[in-house]
Order: C-alpha cells, then structure tokens, then sequence
C-alpha cells in the first residue's frame, strides 16, 4: 500500500526557513573438519534466546566463519590483511576454543558481540558440522536482532547453497547422515536464509583483488551507518516524526511500499528522510540514500524519456549495488535484478516524474518487505506514481523562522500549525506585500481558538502588535521583544518566563 506524508500545505507561493529547533581473524584457525565430534548437537538452541534489540557496545566489528581447508591459504589471508590494514576488528578465533566439543558460550558470545557475521561459502563449508551450526547462530541473531550478515560465495553457487545442490549439495548431504532430523532442519533453513542475502560471488568476472576490495569497502560501509548517530539528536521533534513514519512504513509487513514525504524546500523533508534511512538500512538487504536528484539527474528538455531512463537506472543501479560503470540494456534490468532483494531506497528532491518512473516505477520491481521512500516539493510527482494514500500532517511543523522582509508568507502558512512551539519573526516590520498581518489574521484566530499554550521561544523584532490571543500562551521560555514597544504596553512580564528588550 503506497502512502505519503505531507509536512505542511502551505500556499506554495510560502517560503519558510525552517528551524527544527529540533532546528584478526586468525591464521590460526584450522580446519574444522578435522576437529569435530560427530555427535555434536548445536548448543546455541538451548542457551537464552539474546536480546530484542542491538547492544549498543559490540566487542567486534566483525566474526568471521568459514572451512579453513578452503580458504585459508589463499583469498582468506589477503581478506584478512586488507581488514587488519583498515583497523577492521575481527574476532581472533584462537585454541582458547576447543574444537572437540559443540560451539559453547565462548563462540556463542563471540557471534552475539559482533557488528557484523561474514560468512565465507565454500566448496566444503556444509561438510563441517561446527561450520554448520555457526550458521545456525548467525542467523538466529540476524532474525531475533537485527545481526548483519554477510555472504561471501567464494567458488559456489547461491543456488546450490540455498536448494543444497551440485557439489556444495552433495557434500551437505554426507554431513547430514545419521544426524537428528531437527539438527538437518536447522541447518537446511540456516542455508537457505544465508543464500538469500545478497552477497558476494566470486563468479562474477572480478578478479579475487577486486571482490577482496570490494568487500572490504561494504564492511566500511556498513559499520559507519551501524555506529550510533548523534546528527539527528538535538533536533527537537525529530523523534515525534518517527512516531509518524512508523504506521507508514509498517516495516513487520512483506507487501512493497512506497512512502512519500511532501513538503516546500527548508521544511525538513530530507533531514527525516535521512534519520529513516540512518535508523532502519540495516534491516534491509541493500540500502541506497540518493539526495538531491532535482539538481544532480535534472532531465534535459532535449533528451527521449528512454534514454533519460536508461541513464538514471545506470546511476541507481551503480549506487544501489556500489559497483561502477554499469551498463543498462534495458528498463527491465532493475526488475530482473531486483524482484527478490528487500531493498531500503530513498530518493531526495524528486521533481519529474521520469526521474521516478526510472528508479522505483513499479513495486513489482522489488522484493518482499522492501520500502521505497520519496521526498519531493510536487504532490503531483506522488500522485502520478500511484502512491494514493495521503497522510496530511500540518501540524507537525514545530518550528519556523520568518524574515517578512524577503519572504512572501500569507497568514495560510499558519492554519494548522497547532503544535507551533518555535516561532522567529525579524524585519523592519509588517511589509504589506507579504500580505501577512498579525492583527487579525488566521495565526491570531488559530491562536484564540485553539488556545495554543506550547510556545517555546518567541522573538519579535519588529513593531508589530499581538492582539489578547497571545494570553493563551502559558509557558513561553523565551521571548524577545527587541523594539517592540506595543507589546511592551500591552503585556506584563509576568506573562513572560525571561525576556530580552
């Protein structure tokens, strides 16, 4: 179900600066094949279930599993010394760890305190069963919260991982005799949900150098937008937006949405767009943020819509998946690529519809619980794109800085702005072109009516004159009333909690 959120509605001849106020690894690691005991169960079903949410200090950036005999001498040790070159902390898996014995606690809180699982599918990965039930671990904390995880198939196919089939299959089912049908199933669903991920495959044409370097740069990546935020902390109301965006973005559901975020420039818009993106791209197999699109992918009054299309799905498609120069044959690539990745895709400062149309036209295009969020100036752009759920909220705005002098503002900008708790108006006084007057207008009628008493700071530096309305406002931390002699007459300070004349 597509929706969108409307910042305010006012009169888009309205110019409002807002204010939000608000304004390692471990070359020592052998081979477990040689180490198990063949009676092992998977200990980590049995342990406490962990947290519901993130801990929010990880012991590793990331922990690594993998069969050694694969990989060690080769693509491991150069992925290690890349990781360690870029101070990547990864889990030092040393013989404090005994292999005879089924993953215990020790392991278990070694998985737990990592950012980041990179699971490294080989050949021979399926035919340890201590490889298998680290599986088994990752994904129970990927599903109960929020691990990332990280595929690498080094030399099999995804395919063969998830249906266990071709060689990686055949080896996977010699592990699997004369173990508990549970145990198989565990082990069966932990492959499939691993294969599912979108990942690294070494069969792509990429040199072992070039997919090393790769992933090493989404590892950066993804422990930067994993590391805690402050930007976003000081704004006030920041938070209320959040509540809002909640029910839009239902993200416990699998259907594809498409979110819109309205609103004329200054509003905001992008600052929410970002915290959206910020708190909740983990969750999502890839994740993309590409801002001011109006100016960065304007269209060419000269330019077919085809081609426009087809060079905007090159840079969409190159950011989306961080691999350069793709070439686009034709608009279906996005679908065929995408139709079973849960995608996170804001799009910032659309303003044509082919801009659209080339990214994030269809929900068919993406997979199950993917969320594609749009920020534009233009209703039209949401409505064209069939996102017919409008979710009007004014009242949101919280805080606005007015120059009369420069702006062109009408009283309309105010008429359903009830929860106001910032409002800034500087110049040399009422400009009668703005055609906005205090003295009887909507903001002193809104203000009487609805008897708004949340009004944080007020500064007003010019001589204009509130009217009996403004008794309504209670609690006013901060008022300044810089030459404004009439209302310096009109109102004690007792009204006031601190002024500066």
């Amino acid at each position: 179900m597509d929706s969108y959120f409307s910042l305010t509605n006012i009169a888009a001849a309205a110019a409002i600066s807002f204010y939000a106020l608000f304004g390692t690894m471990f070359f020592n690691r052998k081979s477990r094949s040689h180490q198990e005991n063949k009676t092992m169960a998977s200990s980590s079903l049995t342990l406490p279930s962990p947290p519901s949410s993130l801990p929010r200090n990880w012991i590793h950036h990331a922990f690594p599993s993998f069969h050694g005999a694969d990989v060690h001498e080769n693509f491991l040790s150069h992925l290690v010394k890349e990781f360690r070159s870029k101070a990547i902390d990864l889990f030092i898996d040393n013989d404090n760890i005994e292999r005879s014995k089924s993953i215990g606690p020790a392991l278990i809180e070694a998985i737990r305190g990592s950012r980041i699982a990179i699971v490294l599918l080989s050949k021979n990965y399926a035919s340890s069963t201590w490889c298998l039930n680290e599986l088994v671990e990752i994904i129970k904390c990927k599903e109960e919260f929020g691990q990332t995880v990280m595929p690498l198939f080094y030399k099999v196919d995804p395919t063969d991982v998830k249906k266990q089939t071709g060689d990686f299959g055949k080896v996977f089912k010699k592990t699997c005799k004369g173990k508990q049908r549970e145990e198989i199933r565990r082990w069966k669903h932990a492959l499939m949900e691993v294969a599912q991920i979108a990942g690294f495959p070494s069969k792509n044409g990429k040199t072992e150098v070039e997919m090393i370097a790769a992933i090493v740069t989404d590892v950066l990546n993804k422990l930067n937008l994993s590391a805690p935020c402050s930007d976003f902390d000081s704004l006030v109301g920041m938070e209320s937006h959040m509540t809002i965006m909640g029910p839009l973005l239902r993200l416990d559901f699998d259907e594809v949405r498409k979110i819109g975020i309205l609103g004329p420039p200054g509003i905001g818009k992008t600052a929410i767009a970002r915290s959206l993106f910020i708190r909740y791209s983990q969750d999502f197999q890839l994740s993309v943020f590409i801002d001011n699109i109006k100016t960065k992918y304007a269209i060419p009054a000269s330019s077919d819509d085809y081609s426009a299309k087809l060079y905007l799905q090159e840079q969409f498609m190159s950011q989306l998946t961080n691999e350069k120069d793709i070439k686009i044959p034709h608009l279906g690539v996005v679908k065929d690529r995408l139709k079973d990745k849960k995608v996170l895709i804001v799009l910032d400062d659309v303003d044509n519809l082919v801009q659209l149309e080339a990214m994030a036209n269809e929900t068919l295009w993406f997979g199950p619980g993917s969320r594609i969020i749009i920020t534009t100036q233009d209703h039209r752009v949401l409505k064209s794109s069939r996102i017919n759920h409008i979710h009007m909220d004014s009242g949101s705005v919280i805080g606005i800085d007015l120059n009369e002098d420069t702006e062109c503002t009408t009283e309309r900008a105010f008429e359903r702005l009830s929860n106001l708790q910032f409002l800034r108006i500087f110049g040399k006084g009422v400009n009668p072109q703005t055609k906005l007057h205090l003295q009887d207008s909507k903001l002193e009628k809104l203000w009487g009516e609805i008897k708004v008493s949340n009004i944080l700071f007020l500064k007003i530096t010019a001589q204009v004159r509130l009217s009996n309305p403004f008794f309504h406002v209670f609690n006013t931390n901060c008022t300044n009333v810089y030459l404004c002699a009439s209302f310096i007459c009109h109102y004690s300070r007792s009204t006031i909690s601190s002024a500066w004349i």
